[in-house]
């Protein structure tokens, strides 16, 4: 651990070269780095950073620009320290055990469709917070805000074709947006398929029995096929009149549908060899209408709301043909209402913000089969904070403080819990181009809905010659919210040829919601392992990472390394488990003129949560793109090279009652190859600046299923 972290301080202490001007905050404050962003016909001729009190502020280079297809694409040649962007999958994350990732566009949550018509012609900024404020919510890691120019003439329309050349994938979009004077309109479609059948996985388990012995089964999964097809549609209209009002309605439905996932195995048990089936369908439908409303009021005060309704409808099968077949049908509903409500204040020597969030949410489960239960669950929340964010003394500071609530209700009681949220940041700059930052905070981490349900799952059944031993599953009602403590010590040293940050973060989880795991006997013999979650001592974490990017040849190549140290520590009722790992990758782009060569390399995730130890395989990826002009790019990618039988995870489940190891592999995903084809035409485009600062989504079905 030593050599690691002198290793991280050797590379921002060798990198002392020019100079990077300081941002106080996510308006900027330094002079010139505002008249870049105020001034739509400035030209950024390379990629540059400046810092702000949460984070930094990043310049897209007119390369970087004209090499993106969509915003997966820009975001991915930025080359952001701890997040990583999968192009071809379509996703934006941080560590699982870090947090999410919260991309927005000009303040406002981005989805998939707004990411892949992401005009980049209007693109003027990129703020990354690595200590996102009270307002973005809790366990979000990361919050991305892509700054882009508003349209108010002309209209676009474009798409993009995702076709997998070696595997059964594909993935399609397509937009079209109009602007006439003060009104926008907008319409997005996207269409995935995906028929997967190269799966394997492997599992044995030492089972200890009451008796003293130990009985071990291993279970391979030799035979798996997974279809899914998706479908998104989405209308939107706005108006706006510039520094007096925008008013934005978005109605959106889509549907997830997994008609027949079917699943072989054999069950080595020690005196003979069985063969079971697994067989799921899952069906969602999500409709959702969004209403936004921003006001510009005297005395440079914005006041902003939003509105979002949704309906979740679910239906789930599952049935599991072993020596004893266990079925069940899931049929599901769910209706939420999420609001909330925003002002700010620009004083002079600084800005108060303050906010409340209200969030009702009513769910109907209907069980029926071997797992009989109607589940009726209703879940409420409220969130209120008030913020000042400035610079005094040549600290750049943001500090509030929020109060939380959260209200369950289901059949055999409810629950009420409150909790304090205090957040506090401060940035002060050693010198010109190098920076220090600390950030606190104490937030609440509440259980998914699926694990409040006292529903009992079967998930495995096991006959032996001379016992029965059954694995279940099983819902806490008393599950309470756990308060967690976050402390963050961040380095940022930003020139114009490299940029390197140095993050050291310990959290403590206090009372967590770990795993718990109960032997019981029958009195016909059988024995049962219950898998559940209960409130235990805590979960604690010390995470350093080190991020360095070099840009050896400006505006031509780009080359970022990185290095991650963890060290677990997980506190239960009856263990102790300790874990340290080292993890690393890089990432490359290379702008060849209307070629752009990128490549990366990650040694994957390794973590130890509870009694749960976890690797993710590796992942690397070669891509190549070309740029056909004006209107469009063509990309081939070609992801785990070299790697037909790729490792997925691996896993151990570390209990005194029982012992999982658990290996995942794909033939799938390895050595995968997909060609892309964006195209994008526009007409009479114009822009003006607008912002937009809220939007809430809620789409958790709350079903209990098999993962």
């Amino acid at each position: 651990m030593k050599k690691f972290v002198f290793a991280c301080v050797q590379m921002w202490v060798a990198s002392s070269m020019l100079c990077a001007q300081e941002v106080a905050d996510s308006v900027a404050t330094d002079s010139v780095a505002t008249r870049e962003v105020q001034l739509n016909n400035v030209t950024v001729k390379a990629a540059r950073v400046v810092d702000m009190v949460d984070g930094m502020k990043l310049f897209p280079s007119q390369e970087q620009l004209e090499a993106s297809a969509d915003g997966y694409s820009l975001l991915q040649k930025l080359m952001l320290p701890g997040v990583r962007v999968d192009e071809v999958m379509r996703t934006i994350t941080a560590p699982e055990m870090i947090g999410s990732v919260q991309v927005r566009i000009n303040d406002v949550p981005a989805s998939t469709q707004d990411l892949l018509s992401l005009e980049m012609g209007a693109v003027q900024s990129v703020d990354f917070r690595t200590t996102p404020g009270l307002r973005y919510g809790e366990g979000v890691a990361y919050v991305i805000d892509i700054h882009v120019a508003r349209a108010v003439i002309g209209f676009v329309v474009g798409g993009e074709v995702l076709q997998a050349v070696n595997r059964r994938r594909n993935a399609d979009n397509a937009y079209f947006r109009m602007n006439k004077g003060k009104s926008e309109f907008a319409f997005n479609y996207d269409f995935g398929w995906t028929d997967f059948r190269g799966s394997r996985s492997s599992s044995t388990t030492d089972y200890a029995l009451a008796d003293g012995t130990t009985a071990s089964v291993t279970h391979r999964m030799f035979s798996c096929k997974c279809p899914f097809i998706s479908n998104a549609l989405s209308a939107k209209y706005s108006l706006a009149e510039d520094e007096k009002y925008l008013f934005l309605a978005t109605l959106s439905q889509s549907f997830g549908n997994s008609p027949s996932f079917h699943a072989e195995k054999e069950v080595i048990l020690p005196l003979s060899v069985d063969t079971v089936t697994t067989q799921s369908k899952d069906r969602t439908g999500t409709t959702q209408l969004d209403i936004y409303l921003n006001l510009h009021l005297p005395h440079a005060q914005t006041l902003t709301a939003n509105a979002v309704g949704t309906y979740v409808g679910s239906r789930y099968g599952y049935s599991y043909a072993a020596v004893s077949p266990y079925i069940y049908n899931v049929r599901g509903k769910t209706y939420s209402l999420t609001s909330e409500f925003l002002y700010e204040n620009r004083f002079k020597p600084f800005t108060f913000s303050a906010g409340f969030k209200q969030h009702q949410q009513y769910l109907s489960n209907e069980y029926t089969g071997d797992l009989m239960k109607d589940n009726p669950l209703h879940t409420s929340g409220q969130y209120l904070y008030a913020q000042l964010r400035g610079k005094l003394f040549g600290i750049g500071y943001k500090a509030g403080m929020g109060v939380s609530h959260v209200y369950y209700s289901q059949q055999g009681g409810s629950f009420n819990y409150w909790l304090p949220r205090p957040k506090v940041t401060l940035n002060y700059p050693l010198t010109s181009s190098l920076s220090l930052s600390y950030d606190f905070e104490m937030q609440s981490s509440a259980p998914r809905i699926a694990q409040l349900t006292d529903i009992t799952q079967m998930n495995e059944r096991v006959l032996l010659p001379f016992a029965l031993i059954e694995e279940l599953s099983i819902g806490n009602p008393t599950l309470k919210t756990n308060p967690d403590y976050e402390h963050r010590l961040r380095l940022d040293y930003n020139s114009s040829l490299l940029t390197n940050c140095f993050l050291a973060l310990y959290r403590n989880c206090h009372r967590s919601r770990m795993q718990d795991i109960a032997r019981q006997t029958l009195f016909d013999g059988t024995t049962q392992y219950i898998f559940s979650r209960t409130n235990q001592g805590s979960v604690q974490m010390i995470y350093l990472y080190d991020y360095l990017t070099l840009r050896l040849i400006p505006e031509k190549f780009d080359l970022t390394i990185y290095g991650n140290f963890l060290r677990c520590f997980n506190f239960g009722d009856h263990y102790t488990h300790l874990r340290n790992t080292l993890m690393g990758g890089a990432n490359l782009n290379a702008y060849l003129g209307r070629f752009t060569l990128s490549a990366s390399y990650d040694n994957g995730w390794h973590f130890l949560e509870g009694e749960n130890k976890g690797d993710n395989g590796a992942a690397s990826q070669l891509a190549l793109s070309y740029r056909l002009g004006k209107v469009g790019s063509l990309s081939l990618f070609w992801q785990h090279p070299f790697d037909h039988d790729m490792c997925m995870s691996r896993g151990e489940l570390l209990n005194r009652c029982l012992h999982k190891s658990l290996s995942a592999y794909s033939t799938d995903l390895g050595n995968m190859i997909s060609l892309r084809l964006s195209i994008h035409l526009s007409h009479g485009r114009r822009y003006e600046t607008e912002q937009q600062t809220l939007r809430n989504t809620n789409v958790d079905s709350g079903v209990v299923k098999h993962e």
